[in-house]
């Protein structure tokens, strides 16, 4: 058990001094077959963690301003920018893309792309199987619901699901 621990350090360790820059305080990958590849910035405030066939993959900033938790085979992919300001838990099979393929009429050029960047808030929750689309802001105390598309911005305080994602119910903070 702890020698699936070792190993995933390692590669930490290589990925750290062989890909880019890094910053901060933790990355944990928390099995063998997460991947991180960085060759641009990342900062890393307080933790990232990475499950079982979790993926980053950093070819321009990523900024993580709180404790992040990527579960299994859910996948950061980032050309521009995408930041978190706080706390998230993203579950299963979440996909994060600030970019898409650059199309001109019928023709996709696969060589490159259209970017804008992703900010996602604090305390939010990304349900299984959420994509969150480039130029999007999520905002604070935020439940995204399963199976859900984030092509716009969601203001803060609220449960949103469907595709596209819009607001199915208003978080009130109770204390």
């Amino acid at each position: 058990m702890y020698f699936i621990y070792f190993l995933a350090f390692i590669r930490w360790l290589l990925h750290r001094f062989i890909y880019g820059s890094f910053s901060g305080s933790y990355i944990g990958l928390l099995h063998p077959t997460s991947i991180v590849s960085i060759s641009n910035k990342v900062h890393v405030r307080d933790r990232l963690i990475l499950w079982r066939g979790a993926s980053l993959i950093v070819e321009g900033t990523c900024v993580i301003d709180g404790r992040i938790t990527v579960n299994d085979f859910s996948r950061i992919v980032v050309k521009d920018s995408v930041t978190f300001e706080g706390d998230a838990l993203i579950a299963q099979m979440v996909t994060i893309l600030d970019h898409d393929h650059y199309v001109e009429g019928t023709r996709i050029s696969w060589g490159s792309y259209t970017t804008a960047p992703i900010k996602v808030g604090g305390n939010v929750w990304l349900g299984d199987k959420v994509t969150i689309l480039k130029g999007v802001t999520v905002g604070d105390n935020v439940i995204v619901g399963a199976n859900s598309v984030v092509s716009r911005d969601l203001e803060s305080n609220g449960i949103f699901a469907g595709s596209p994602a819009t607001k199915v119910k208003v978080l009130i903070d109770e204390y």
